[in-house]
């Protein structure tokens, strides 16, 4: 096991549970918020234990563009691996035979909110919530951490208030 494949565990157990909280506060279905964290993770897992050349290089990347950077993980790895790790979990979910709209919340790929709405869309919201705050507790591999924590951060105490915030 190599430290970044361990680091990719982490930032998954970090977004699934930000997205439990946020899950369990906004009304959404919890088990369904978690099971959406980790699909739309899955890839990225998959992608750091069976190519972890490709991964770590990628990995390297993202962190030399510093906070200037525009390419994200995904896309790094999608030009190097000629497919999307963010789109593997919605193939599972589809071969699993999961909701279409279940499905959709997994490869889902939408703006920040800072108040996530109920309805279409709102899983893919709070992962995207859940995965800012993974990557922002993982400064060494993404160029804008501090972003990625404020806007964590602020969404979590909107929604936890400030003592709540605290993971």
């Amino acid at each position: 096991t190599l430290p970044f494949q361990l680091e990719r565990q982490r930032e998954i157990i970090l977004s699934s549970a930000v997205v439990d909280l946020l899950g369990e506060k906004l009304d959404i279905d919890r088990d369904a918020g978690f099971t959406c964290a980790l699909l739309r993770q899955l890839g990225f897992a998959l992608v750091a234990w069976n190519y972890p050349t490709i991964y770590r290089q990628a990995l390297d990347e993202v962190a030399a563009q510093g906070t200037a950077g525009r390419t994200d993980l995904n896309t790094v790895l999608h030009s190097n691996l000629g497919f999307s790790p963010a789109m593997l979990g919605m193939r599972f979910a589809e071969a699993w035979g999961l909701p279409a709209d279940f499905t959709g919340e997994v490869g889902t790929q939408s703006q920040y909110e800072p108040q996530p709405k109920r309805g279409r869309g709102s899983l893919a919201v709070l992962c995207e919530i859940g995965e800012a705050f993974a990557r922002a507790n993982n400064p060494h591999h993404y160029p804008n951490p501090r972003n990625d924590w404020d806007m964590a951060m602020n969404v979590l105490r909107h929604h936890l208030g400030a003592d709540g915030a605290r993971i």
